[in-house]
């Protein structure tokens, strides 16, 4: 349930706003976020900043969305 919904808010903020990419700042020692932002078709992203230092920061590219 969880990857249709995130799923649905990737389409819908590209639909609505045009956005090119979203980005999801995850706390290291949640895993199953992670997964699931890696299996949403997000890759880890080293080169951008975290709201915290110690984040996992996962880009996902919009631009093939509806």
């Amino acid at each position: 349930m969880a990857m249709e919904a995130a799923r649905a808010v990737m389409v819908w903020a590209r639909a609505s706003f045009g956005w090119d990419r979203l980005v999801n700042y995850i706390d290291p020692g949640n895993a199953r976020s992670i997964a699931l932002g890696l299996r949403l078709g997000g890759v880890i992203d080293a080169g951008l900043p975290g709201q915290d230092a110690t984040d996992v920061v996962i880009r996902h590219d919009l631009r093939g969305l509806a």
